[in-house]
């Protein structure tokens, strides 16, 4: 069903493949070999926990083969990683030229191995750029303009009336002039959508910046898409998908120096019981 398999002459019999699986979909078969158990391999959700368990390489699954596989020596330290976190920063000015599409297909297919609920893996990418952007523009700020013509702008989206306004007046507060627009969406039969779309989001905007692409979450254009569905549909994200958020993608115009310390948060550790 994934086409599972192992080389017998890599397997070492420790059975890690089988301890790991959440959903025991693999056993041990002929010889000490792990297999997919003919009676729950049906449950397997391609996760691929067991390819990277394994000491030798020798399972290989969903057409994956190890040896091209991310090494776990290659895990950044904890430095590197906070310095990519601290140095992440949104941005607001963007340069004309796009991201080439080799890169933007890169960054996705790298967000796409983020978490989700119950491994639905539903999520799809939905890139709006060139024409089809500057036409999704103009009819985004001008669905603004109908509905508040018509009193239906909610009190709490009162500044979206101030950015149609100032788009008018020749400055594009919402897009920002930036080349590409992601919009994530999921199948609204997933476990966790919305969260998935974040968690993704979220991945997607940090690989971004690791390969100089500047990012920014787009919270207005979802909320927009929320009160105008039709706008989505238009882009081929039907009614069976969820929106779950959008976010800018481009060669950043602004140079940030130095990363930020916010390290300010409330911590708390519970007490159950007596």
């Amino acid at each position: 069903m994934h086409d599972f398999g192992v080389d017998k002459d890599l397997c070492v019999r420790c059975k890690e493949c089988v301890r790991v699986c959440a959903w025991a979909a693999i056993e041990i078969g002929g010889e000490g070999i792990p297999i997919h158990s003919p009676s729950r391999e049906s449950l397997c959700i391609a996760c691929q926990q067991c390819l990277a368990v394994c000491p030798t390489g020798a399972l290989f699954i969903c057409g994956v083969d190890p040896k091209g596989c991310v090494k776990s020596s290659q895990m950044p330290d904890i430095s590197a990683v906070e310095a990519l976190v601290r140095l992440r920063r949104s941005a607001r000015f963007f340069k004309k030229e796009p991201v080439k599409r080799e890169l933007l297909d890169r960054l996705i297919a790298i967000a796409a191995n983020a978490p989700t609920g119950t491994n639905s893996r539903m999520l799809r990418y939905t890139i709006v750029e060139g024409g089809a952007l500057e036409r999704f523009r103009e009819a985004v700020y001008g669905r603004i303009e109908e509905l508040e013509g018509k009193g239906l702008i909610p009190e709490k989206l009162w500044y979206l009336k101030l950015m149609a306004k100032a788009w008018r007046q020749g400055r594009d507060v919402i897009f920002r002039d930036a080349p590409h627009l992601l919009l994530v969406s999921s199948g609204r039969e997933a476990t966790t959508p919305f969260e998935d779309g974040i968690i993704s989001l979220a991945t997607f905007d940090l690989v971004a910046q690791s390969a100089g692409v500047g990012t920014l979450w787009l919270g207005f254009a979802a909320f927009i898409m929320e009160l105008a569905p039709d706008l989505g549909q238009a882009l081929g994200i039907g009614a069976e998908r969820e929106i779950c958020y959008a976010m800018l993608a481009g060669v950043p115009d602004v140079t940030f120096r130095r990363g930020v310390k916010r390290d300010t948060i409330e911590i708390e550790r519970a007490v159950f019981g007596p």
